[in-house]
């Protein structure tokens, strides 16, 4: 799409393996980037431990239809029962989640365990590279947040936005704070280009 549109630099913003995948993109082709954006996402890779709910997950959507995956999101996550007390927010959340068909949802949860380029060669590509990361993590995603202070350690270049009280689903959690992070981090590219 990047080549289709002419697009000569561009920013990529990438939430959960999205992050993931512009990591990917940043190693293959830097000169096509000034930045990226990670939302509740890293180039390392998410521990298999934190990946096992993910057995779960598959099934319920698989046999019962992202809907229902929502639904059980809503009720066995404390962070997501807390957020999604409020119907608008938990409206919206579903009406996003659910967009997602089945197979994707099922391809994206294996692809995490399988993620090419390795993430040492990952994290070394953008430690090495002139673009300019921002992470924005909600304070309740312990998996991301540990992984961004980890990315931090290895990229110190990498600006890092907590957001308290969102959990991953910090878009729909607080989509205000995210704007407002976005719109922070985007400035500072633009100053810079």
């Amino acid at each position: 799409m990047i080549d289709e549109l002419q697009i000569k630099k561009c920013t990529l913003i990438g939430h959960s393996i999205g992050g993931a995948i512009a990591s990917i993109y940043a190693k293959k082709y830097p000169e096509k980037l000034d930045a990226i954006i990670f939302i509740n996402s890293a180039s390392k890779r998410i521990p298999d431990k934190d990946l096992e709910k993910h057995f779960i997950t598959r099934e319920i959507a698989s046999t019962k239809g992202m809907a229902a995956l929502a639904e059980w999101t809503r009720e066995t996550s404390k962070e997501a029962k807390n957020t999604f007390r409020d119907e608008k927010k938990w409206n919206y959340f579903k009406k996003v989640f659910t967009k997602t068909s089945v197979e994707g949802f099922v391809a994206v949860t294996r692809a995490l365990y399988t993620m090419p380029g390795g993430e040492e060669d990952m994290t070394l590509a953008l430690q090495k590279s002139n673009l300019k990361l921002f992470g924005v993590v909600g304070s309740e995603d312990k998996v991301f947040v540990q992984l961004m202070k980890e990315m931090k350690k290895d990229i110190p270049k990498l600006q890092i936005k907590v957001i308290e009280g969102c959990d991953h689903w910090l878009i729909a959690e607080n989509p205000d704070e995210l704007d407002k992070a976005l719109e922070e981090f985007l400035n500072v590219v633009k100053m810079s280009i």
